[in-house]
């Protein structure tokens, strides 16, 4: 019984941590003015977004996309080793 409400609590808590991942940036004033609190002033120093790697100089191509999906459905499914050679080539 004991591991039951565990994994009850455990299945609730992914579902309330995936309900706010579809936020984005656009509800923000909203949501303040619906806590009550104010926008920063215009002269306060903003948060800087987090830097974002740098993307290949290489077009996605038809077999570089299959490479990849034959890879993914491998793991999927268990066998690293054919997920592996996929992912190297």
């Amino acid at each position: 019984m004991t591991s039951f409400r565990l994994a009850l609590l455990a299945v609730a808590l992914a579902g309330a941590g995936c309900s706010q991942l579809g936020e984005s940036r656009d509800t923000q004033p909203e949501r303040l003015a619906q806590t009550g609190q104010k926008k920063p002033a215009a002269g306060a120093p903003q948060p800087t977004p987090p830097a974002r790697p740098s993307l290949p100089a290489i077009e996605l191509s038809s077999e570089l996309m299959y490479k990849m999906m034959v890879a993914e459905v491998a793991l999927q499914r268990g066998q690293p080793h054919i997920a592996a050679t996929a992912y190297l080539e």
